[in-house]
């Protein structure tokens, strides 16, 4: 498919945040018409622009052939835009974008963040149920999503953190509605419990440093916000309906750094963690970029983290509808039976 043609095919999307994955559709909507002004002056922002509709064609496609070339000028273009947006900001991440730039690289970075996004969910694609997989092949598949979610996250807060630290004037620009509702999102408070076993589990973790202990309860608390909004029929204050695709990238972007290092190591209690994120891929399920990742990812979580972390999946598990206690120990015996030489 030519450029013009992926162009297009982003230009005349009727509901852009069926692609951007904001909090509203009107957030979307002055995303696009910012995305559509800078891109015919900003190359870098244009090859992202062109990736993300390829990223999405790929989704859409039928034909196995089809969808192989739409994924192939996915990755090609979403490559040269990173490379043409590093060579337009030299000296990043330790020195601050241009202000003039701020606006397109905000752009730059939502469309580059969904699309790293859809990347990384599809590490759960394998075809192969966790249930027929083995305990290497469960555990190899848990480690490479980890991986790859954590360098998705990374890649998109450097992008997203800089921009906004880079000048006041973006606070003041055209995209304030959607700084003040991110604003807004992350000053709101738990009021759910829906957490509670997963914060009593880590809160008993032993070798952390009370500051990344409570970088780790702090992603938690996210968590539980994020499952409150989703759970609300509109935020606080009366604010419109925000959109579940939004939710498991708003979390991604929020969570202290240090939760991601401690994240890194694996430790179990942190990896549960994840099923409380699956909830949110869950309820985002009708996202092109997520689909049905949330129960790949909460089903090889279960069979990873197993009989002791009952309790704390059980709520997850319950979202989704995999089942309760019992569904849980029935689930990891039958896996460690299969295992078992």
């Amino acid at each position: 498919m030519s450029h013009l043609e992926l162009y297009h095919h982003f230009s005349q999307l009727r509901c852009t945040n069926s692609l951007l994955c904001l909090a509203t559709p009107e957030h979307a909507a002055i995303m696009k018409t910012s995305v559509l002004e800078y891109s015919v002056q900003l190359p870098y922002l244009m090859h992202q622009l062109l990736a993300i509709s390829a990223r999405h064609k790929s989704r859409r496609a039928t034909d196995d052939d089809e969808r192989a070339s739409y994924l192939q000028q996915a990755l090609q273009l979403q490559t040269h835009a990173i490379t043409i947006f590093h060579a337009s900001n030299p000296g990043l991440p330790s020195v601050a974008i241009n202000p003039k730039q701020s606006i397109p690289t905000l752009c730059f970075a939502t469309m580059l963040g969904t699309h790293a996004l859809c990347d990384t969910l599809t590490a759960l694609d394998d075809p192969a149920s966790p249930a027929d997989m083995d305990e290497s092949s469960r555990r190899n598949s848990l480690q490479t999503f980890l991986t790859r979610w954590l360098d998705y996250a990374r890649l998109h807060r450097s992008v997203n953190n800089h921009v906004l630290g880079a000048s006041d004037l973006i606070h003041e620009s055209e995209m304030r509605p959607l700084l003040q509702h991110g604003r807004a999102m992350s000053e709101r408070h738990p009021a759910g419990h829906h957490t509670d076993a997963l914060l009593a589990r880590i809160a008993t973790l032993q070798g952390l440093s009370p500051e990344v202990l409570a970088a780790c309860l702090t992603a938690v608390d996210g968590l539980q916000v994020a499952i409150d909004i989703g759970n609300d029929a509109s935020a606080e204050g009366g604010a419109a309906a925000i959109s579940p695709e939004y939710l498991p990238i708003w979390w991604a972007l929020t969570v202290p750094d240090g939760f991601l290092e401690a994240l890194s190591t694996g430790l179990p209690e942190l990896v549960a963690v994840m099923a409380y994120y699956a909830v949110l891929l869950h309820r985002a399920r009708a996202s092109w970029a997520v689909g049905g990742a949330g129960t790949k990812l909460l089903q090889i979580l279960t069979a990873h983290l197993g009989i002791r972390f009952t309790e704390v999946l059980a709520y997850p598990r319950k979202e989704l509808g995999l089942g309760h206690f019992d569904a849980v120990y029935d689930a990891v015996r039958g896996w460690t039976e299969r295992s078992s030489p």
